[in-house]
């Protein structure tokens, strides 16, 4: 779902090896990768580490087979309308059609989830440890419960694994 980029002195910290660059924090987060940063020097501070860096790795499906299918079938009027409202677009029919479908729910739910995650972070680091605890602002609160509202609805999705 989404990468964080650490140095590999951090990797080799947390589990205590040296052997390998990639590494799965634990069983429970198989699917969280640490990836070595190789800005960061051998004088790397921990503490003074850059924010977390996410990606999405998952790619919604390809549906230009399944429009073109679509195209193939519609009766001679619809076809007609729909072009001529690709003609107002400026694009193909094709183009027009691909815009029309539903938006991937996985895609939309993971761009949130790191947007939020992101958001989070921000608001993390405005805030001052006070005894070694953070204070919660509002906002925090917010983001925390949205954070997790939207990791129930991704876990809820049918998963689909890929072998690495």
């Amino acid at each position: 779902m989404a990468g964080r980029a650490f140095d590999r002195r951090v990797s080799r910290r947390l589990d205590g090896r040296n052997d390998h660059p990639l590494r799965y924090h634990s069983e429970a987060a198989r699917r969280d990768v640490f990836v070595p940063d190789r800005n960061c020097g051998p004088d790397f501070d921990f503490n003074r580490r850059p924010p977390n860096r996410r990606y999405q790795l998952y790619r919604p499906p390809d549906l230009s087979e399944a429009v073109s299918t679509k195209i193939a079938a519609m009766k001679p009027r619809q076809r007609a309308y729909e072009t001529s409202r690709a003609v107002k677009a400026r694009i193909s029919l094709q183009e027009w059609m691909l815009r029309k479908q539903p938006p991937d729910r996985k895609d939309v739910l993971i761009k949130q989830f790191i947007e939020v995650c992101d958001a989070h972070d921000r608001e993390i680091d405005t805030l001052h440890p006070s005894h070694g605890f953070v204070e919660p602002s509002p906002k925090l609160i917010e983001l925390t419960l949205r954070k997790q509202q939207l990791l129930d609805e991704l876990k809820r999705l049918p998963q689909h694994h890929f072998r690495g």
